[in-house]
């Protein structure tokens, strides 16, 4: 399809659709390789289009293909066939090993596994994340006959279903991800060449690159029609050259970084106030008024931390999340041995002066 055509057929839905709700987005991130020129990872806001540079990979390596873990750690496949792995923050990236050159055009990671798709084989294929060897999963196919595989991307929807893009006729696709059976979504709909599919599960839209325009397209994963075009950008409002840009997104978030997900699913533990390091399921309850170890109870047990360094308050407790002192030392039974006994706040001791004679005493009696 000539290019002027791919571009009329995405400037036409486009202007047909309607701009995205406004919603919290979630972690979305993108490429932007210039043929061995430079490769650069971004975060991208998708309902601005805003993009914040995130680090720079090897130019040499071409890289076209990207998948997110979480919200810090990243898989990225290079024409070259080198297999990275990149932590977000701080940032810095692996090398784990080679799939082969000029063969991953697709990236995703879901349901414990790194999917690809193998633009030579026309397959399906699952990539070790510790040795980077491909295991064909199988063709890629329709249940009527073959499927040409051009370019593209593969992703996991928020409802556990897969999809991928292919540019040989520029539409969606569902795909069985356990045997490369596809399918067209229901009334499939041609729009651009687009080189990544991400959804941001945190509003469950599905966004695409169309490099050509420079645009992040909002589409409609029930057809594959371009809703909205966002042009991304860096200094904004000024459009941003968008070069080979796959994308990614991150099902599972951990934006304090204490090592629990918010999101239910992504591990045994959920994290349950995902703003705040102190808060998660590991976490010792203290007395704060909030549940710090997401058992859904508030200070639970946590009379056991409070302590007003009194040593003659005794039964320190926790009351509508601040901690007050026990009660008062009684020490009146020294008064058989000493005159007025108080008591010493730095050890609870009961401390006074000795009766007749030895009254110039001061003794501490504990």
């Amino acid at each position: 399809m000539p290019r002027i055509v791919r571009a009329l057929l995405l400037a036409t839905a486009i202007v047909a659709g309607t701009l995205p709700a406004p919603a919290t987005a979630g972690p979305l991130f993108v490429l932007d390789t210039d043929e061995a020129t430079y490769t650069l990872l971004h975060r991208v806001n998708p309902q601005t289009g805003q993009l914040t540079p995130l680090g720079e990979l090897p130019a040499q390596e071409e890289i076209v293909a990207l998948a997110a873990v979480n919200d810090n750690l990243l898989y990225a496949v290079a024409y070259s066939g080198a297999l990275l792995r990149i932590a977000v923050s701080p940032f810095g990236f692996t090398e784990i090993g080679d799939v082969g050159p000029n063969r991953i055009v697709g990236l995703a990671y879901g349901n414990g596994a790194l999917y690809g798709i193998d633009e030579t084989l026309n397959a399906l294929v699952r990539i070790d994340l510790a040795t980077a060897a491909l295991t064909v999963i199988g063709t890629i196919r329709l249940a009527d006959g073959p499927l040409q595989i051009m370019g593209g991307d593969i992703v996991q929807a928020p409802d556990g279903n897969w999809y991928f893009w292919t540019n040989a006729n520029v539409a969606l696709y569902s795909v069985n991800i356990a045997t490369g059976l596809a399918a067209p979504v229901p009334d499939q709909a041609q729009s651009g060449w687009y080189t990544g599919l991400a959804f941001d599960y945190a509003t469950g839209r599905l966004y695409a690159t169309a490099v050509f325009e420079d645009l992040l397209v909002d589409t409609d994963p029930r057809t594959g029609r371009a809703l909205a075009g966002i042009p991304p950008c860096i200094d904004c409002p000024n459009p941003h050259d968008l070069a080979f840009g796959d994308m990614a997104s991150a099902r599972c978030t951990d934006a304090d970084r204490d090592g629990f997900f918010a999101e239910a699913g992504c591990a045994l533990l959920r994290d349950c106030n995902d703003t705040i390091a102190a808060v998660n399921p590991l976490a010792r309850e203290t007395c704060n008024g909030r549940d710090d170890d997401c058992d859904t109870v508030v200070d639970d047990g946590a009379s056991s931390t409070c302590n007003d360094n009194n040593a003659c308050t005794i039964g320190d407790s926790c009351t509508a999340g601040a901690c007050r002192p026990g009660r008062t030392k009684d020490c009146g039974p020294y008064r058989l041995l000493i005159s007025n006994p108080t008591c010493r706040s730095s050890d609870g001791a009961c401390c006074g002066r000795l009766y007749g004679l030895l009254s110039f005493l001061n003794v501490c009696l504990r």
